[in-house]
Order: C-alpha cells, then structure tokens, then sequence
C-alpha cells in the first residue's frame, strides 16, 4: 500500500525501484495505491488474509489505517513498514531506517517481532493516543504546508493553537493509582517520538511489554509553571 500523497511524495519517484527489489527477494508484489481515507483498512479487511506480507509505505495515518485493517483478520501476514509521512514517530521508536532504499532493505532482510497496540472504543492506536492542547494540529495542518516545511509546519499550527489551550479535568486509574488533576495536554504512548518531539527515553518505553505510558502535563497556574513545562 502506498500513500502517494504522503509527507514530500518521495515515493512516487521511488516506487518502481521498490517494486523491483522485493520481486529480485522473490516476492510476487501487488501495489496499490490508496484511492481514499480508511481505504486501506477496508481492502485489508476484505483481502489481507490471502498475502504473506503486507507493506504499507506513508506517515504515520497510513501506518494506523494498514494496523487497523490488519487487526479485524483472524490470520494477519506479517506487516513491513516504509516511512514516508512528514515526522514518523513510530519508525522513530522502532529505529527503522528513514530513508526507502533503507526501509526495503530492512523488510527484506530483517526478523520479524511483535509490538504492543492499544485500543479504546472499538479503535486501534499504533503509538498514541492524546486529548488537550495541540492534538489537532497534525489534522489541521494544510498539506501544502508539511510537503514544503515538514515537521516545522507542524510547530508553526502549533503556535497558532496556542489560544485554544483550554485546562481539562482528569481523573486517571491504574492498579492501586489514583491521579485526579486539571491538565492541559494527556497522551497514552508506547513510543519514545510524539510529533517529532522526543517523549520518553528508551530506558522507559518497551515496544512489546503489554504497557502504555501515560504522560499528563498539569495546567499551569503561574509563570514558574510555563517554564517547568517548556524545560521538560
């Protein structure tokens, strides 16, 4: 699968390359292109148990979309990722090469191995999950924008969202552990990379040990507090 449309759309200069080197590992390759949203998630559905591996090249939307379709069959192929998207947090935490000769290579010669997924509401996340400040920027920023700036037009919607912050109260729970707080920003996170930004250390995130990390910033309440905030 391939978003054509997908952070510089260095894949459409690059496809025909790719296709030739997983036919040279002896791979029988269907490509396809996606024609809409969720359109990968509804061929998966459809077809994606007669394959033995499915590839899907984008950021990380296209990643979510290919897992999600992956995780209705009840035998899933093995799944082989080329990232392609404007910051691509998940290949960020699984080290997975950034450029596509890279990435192909990886795939053909690399060994499989699980990672954790979480899901809320009938829905699926890769590698987070998050409410409050900032969460809509990278649906709202223009395409034109990510194509010409990359990660920078993300931090750009950002500073714009800046009036929207808006403190929300939460009440957390796990095991014995009670948070009740106002917080501005609250991600549920199995990665160490969230918008581009380094979120938690490798000493702390493991991809495939059943665990999220929950990570809440407090709502400021003096300027002291900004500073603590910006500093982490």
């Amino acid at each position: 699968f391939v978003n054509p449309a997908a952070g510089r759309e260095e894949m459409q200069y690059q496809l025909m390359d790719v296709i030739s080197r997983f036919t040279a590992a002896g791979y029988d390759v269907l490509c396809h292109p996606t024609q809409k949203p969720q359109d990968i998630t509804e061929v998966i559905a459809q077809t994606g148990e007669r394959y033995d591996m499915i590839v899907t090249c984008g950021g990380d939307g296209t990643l979510n979309e290919t897992v999600t379709g992956l995780m209705s069959l009840e035998h899933r192929p093995l799944l082989g990722y080329i990232p392609a998207g404007t910051v691509n947090d998940f290949a960020t935490s699984l080290h997975i090469p950034k450029t596509i000769p890279e990435a192909v290579t990886n795939i053909i010669e690399g060994v499989p191995f699980s990672v954790d997924l979480g899901g809320f509401n009938g829905k699926y996340f890769t590698y987070v999950a998050a409410f409050g400040a900032f969460t809509k920027v990278s649906y709202a920023t223009p395409h034109a924008s990510k194509q010409a700036l990359g990660r920078a037009a993300y931090i750009l919607e950002g500073i714009r969202s800046l009036t929207d912050i808006r403190p929300i109260h939460v009440t957390a729970r796990a095991g014995d552990t009670v948070i009740e707080d106002d917080v501005i920003l609250g991600m549920v996170t199995n990665a160490t990379s969230v918008g581009g930004f380094k979120a938690l250390d490798d000493s702390i995130v493991k991809m495939d040990d059943g665990l999220n990390e929950l990570i809440l910033v407090r709502a400021p309440k003096a300027l002291a507090d900004y500073n603590a905030i910006i500093g982490s």
